[in-house]
């Protein structure tokens, strides 16, 4: 079937000299309030897409999407169901893909205000799912919230069961768990279980996210309560010693305020870590994401990344990816993208040892979009990002990439109405030149950025005919170093560099 792409627009993000092709994907049978996007999966050309409400079998049952991404051409292939035809299952609103195994969490009991949960279980080969097993909860009326984070570990499979509750201690004594199963041939094997600390009606959570490499397991408990009852979180690590776990430390969040949600996301490259802190201290903060050193016998805290000129309530690091050197954030509810639209920060780690702001990633301002993104992916070639509050709730995945799109009608730049040219002389010293032309009547405005996103000075913000432009920019009160200047009309944004040297 021919691929389905909306819409593909040239973007350049507020610290980054480059193009950007923004690629829209949606089903076939797109509907309202399914959510199509809200969590994805990506693996050797195949894209998996959640879409947990979509209601073929009833009340939010859910379906799954399977897409192919030939170099950055997108094909839709099928679309499946849950099986028990079951209220409520939400198919597709968590999944786990990664070395040719793919896993789905199907909700289960309806009525359960923590439904327990199954686990459809997959090889993909050749991009065609073979399906396995269902992988039951084995404690189904212990809230267990069975299924919603799933992880790799050497060819085990951890299932995390966060919802856990040890009834001895207390009712509401939250503990969570995680099992780790493995397979014999096609016999699954019975799982061990681990299980977080029972603290009264203190919470644990154990089991909200993994991440791990050869030697070291980073489990998140993100929800877990302090004495004083404030909702911290904390992440566990454990030594993997051949098919045994023995716990090592536990890390909690460095700031001491309620409602951190440290290690609500998570990812790790090479020997560093990131944990995030997205929820801040409720209404009054910004998230975080803290970078730890794992090289050592323990972690050690080493940069703290927050959003620079962000909004309160951004839910900076609600989503994290790395690869390399570089950090991908997502912040769904930061306002300085547009009230409630949300954007991803690109970081890169630098030669003097820093994170540097390298772009923020916005969807343009005709997107009828909320809380952007929902699920990220980051690989070598381009990112993909779930919106699934895109036009009322039906959803959309978008892929950023710098190459076209393989079918798809570009957008000159001569059609988006601007043209800006690079400043002379540059480097500088005190004052220099900015020419830019504009093919349309209409505002234009003209403003300098620092190294770190923040905005120094709007130089023009004026409605302009048609024509070239030159204005002299004279540096008088700013000290040496690089600077970028863009130009914004119409919804678009091109930036340039500079550097000013006295």
């Amino acid at each position: 079937m021919k691929h389905l792409i909306i819409f593909m627009l040239l973007i350049q993000a507020a610290v980054f000299t480059q193009e950007l092709h923004i690629t829209k994907i949606i089903p076939p049978d797109r509907k309202m309030n399914t959510n199509f996007g809200e969590a994805i999966g990506y693996e050797n050309g195949l894209l998996v897409v959640g879409c947990p409400y979509d209601n073929k079998y009833g009340t939010q049952s859910g379906s799954v999407y399977l897409y192919e991404i030939d170099n950055i051409s997108v094909n839709y292939k099928r679309k499946f169901f849950t099986w028990n035809i079951q209220q409520k299952d939400m198919l597709g609103r968590f999944i786990n893909f990664e070395k040719g195994k793919l896993f789905f969490r199907v909700a289960g009991d309806p009525f359960a205000w923590f439904p327990s949960g199954d686990v459809h279980y997959f090889d993909v080969l050749d991009n065609q799912l073979d399906y396995q097993h269902i992988i039951r909860c084995p404690f189904p009326f212990n809230n267990e919230w069975f299924g919603k984070t799933i992880h790799n570990l050497k060819d085990r499979y951890i299932v995390s069961a966060e919802g856990s509750r040890d009834t001895s201690s207390s009712y509401y004594s939250v503990t969570g768990s995680f099992y780790i199963y493995s397979f014999n041939q096609d016999s699954l094997q019975l799982p061990q279980r681990y299980m977080g600390e029972a603290r009264g009606e203190l919470q644990t959570g154990l089991g909200s996210g993994f991440v791990s490499n050869d030697s070291l397991l980073f489990v998140a408990a993100s929800g877990e309560s302090d004495e004083q009852y404030r909702f911290r979180g904390c992440v566990y690590v454990y030594n993997i010693l051949h098919d045994t776990l023995i716990f090592r430390e536990k890390v909690c969040s460095p700031m001491e305020q309620s409602g951190q949600r440290f290690g609500r996301s998570m990812a790790l490259s090479g020997n560093r870590l990131f944990i995030a802190a997205p929820q801040g201290d409720f209404a009054y903060d910004q998230g975080r994401v803290y970078v730890y050193d794992i090289s050592g016998d323990s972690l050690k805290l080493t940069h703290t990344i927050t959003a620079p000129n962000s909004s309160n309530i951004n839910f900076f690091g609600l989503h994290l990816a790395a690869l390399g050197d570089t950090l991908l954030v997502g912040a769904p509810q930061d306002s300085s993208f547009g009230w409630n639209r949300g954007g991803i920060y690109l970081f890169q780690f630098d030669e003097s040892n820093n994170y540097r702001l390298e772009r923020r990633i916005s969807l343009p301002d005709s997107a009828d979009v909320l809380q952007f993104p929902s699920s990220v992916i980051l690989t070598k070639d381009f990112i993909l990002a779930g919106a699934s509050y895109d036009d009322q709730m039906r959803g959309a995945v978008y892929m950023f990439s710098m190459d076209k799109p393989v079918g798809v009608e570009e957008t000159s730049p001569q059609k988006m109405n601007w043209e800006l040219g690079d400043n002379y002389p540059n480097p500088f010293n005190n004052q220099t030149k900015i020419r830019y032309q504009t093919v349309l009547p209409g505002r234009v405005r003209l403003l300098i950025y620092d190294i770190l996103g923040r905005e120094l000075k709007v130089l023009k913000d004026e409605y302009h005919q048609a024509g070239i432009y030159e204005m002299e920019f004279t540096g008088d009160d700013m000290p040496s170093g690089i600077y970028f200047y863009t130009l914004e009309t119409s919804g678009t944004r091109i930036v340039k560099k500079m550097v000013l040297m006295k």
